[in-house]
């Protein structure tokens, strides 16, 4: 996953100026598919089960796809040499999409109240797409097409990211990440932060063996440590941190207060 801040869209999904401005949460990173289009999936198209809501998102003119419209709070682009390439769009439930003709290939009922609001791929030999909403995270087993149990985690989960074989879970309401194995789909392990009043429910992502945390209400990062279950964090001064993004090299944080991108290094944990 990476982040774009807030901004303001014409009707075709290019940058306006004169649109009042819409928040974006999530954007993912497919190549080769035209820009300038609005998908739009209506609450009918699917009949068994019923669609809860509307669902709709952006393809902007530069071909990324950006989580927008209402019914839509997250979406991914997966890439999977066993499972093919394909778009992941989801709110009250899940839509599967071909990103070569952007039309919808499977349906998955999400049977939640609340929308889910984040997503990661785990990678495992029977592979799962994990989605957090306000009360737990679901495993949707792309095999069966089938959701397992909900996993209880912290207060609000929101933020997710995979990697070091388990699912890192954020939270928007306490100071803890919950780490889940995939394989048994149980908690293994509660990383609680340095200080009460941090969170861990903006954006993540697991980068050069590390799990990365933002927390826009205190400007901060949050670095865990897989190997021993500890965090680190560090401020990013009066700019918020809205999303995080990683480019092989560097971590970078973006901050929808002053529309700036920052880079950490990821040995040092120096922010320039």
């Amino acid at each position: 996953m990476a982040y774009r801040p807030s901004s303001t869209f014409s009707a075709d999904g290019g940058y306006s100026s004169t649109l009042t401005a819409t928040t974006l949460s999530q954007v993912a990173f497919p190549d080769g598919v035209a820009g300038g289009t609005t998908v739009g999936v209506a609450a009918t198209t699917f009949s068994k089960p019923t669609l809860s809501t509307a669902i709709d998102f952006v393809v902007e003119d530069d071909g990324d796809f950006v989580d927008w419209r209402s019914g839509v709070r997250c979406v991914g682009y997966i890439e999977s040499e066993t499972l093919g390439d394909f778009i992941w769009v989801g709110g009250f439930d899940v839509l599967k999409f071909d990103p070569a003709t952007l039309t919808p290939s499977a349906f998955y009922d999400g049977t939640i109240t609340n929308t889910f609001t984040d997503l990661t791929f785990d990678g495992q030999a029977s592979p799962g797409l994990w989605f957090s909403n306000a009360v737990d995270v679901r495993k949707l087993d792309l095999s069966s097409g089938t959701f397992s149990t909900p996993v209880t985690v912290g207060n609000t989960p929101r933020a997710i990211a995979s990697g070091d074989d388990s699912v890192w879970v954020g939270h928007a309401n306490d100071n803890t990440v919950k780490r889940i194995d995939p394989a048994t789909e149980t908690v293994t392990a509660t990383i609680t932060l340095s200080s009460a009043t941090y969170r861990t429910g903006t954006d993540a992502i697991y980068a050069d063996g590390f799990v990365w945390f933002c927390d826009s209400a205190t400007s901060r990062i949050i670095k865990i440590d897989p190997a021993t279950n500890t965090a680190t964090d560090f401020s990013l001064g009066t700019s918020d941190a809205t999303g995080l993004g990683y480019d092989g090299a560097q971590v970078w944080v973006v901050s929808d207060q002053t529309r700036a991108l920052y880079t950490i290094d990821t040995s040092t944990n120096v922010v320039t």
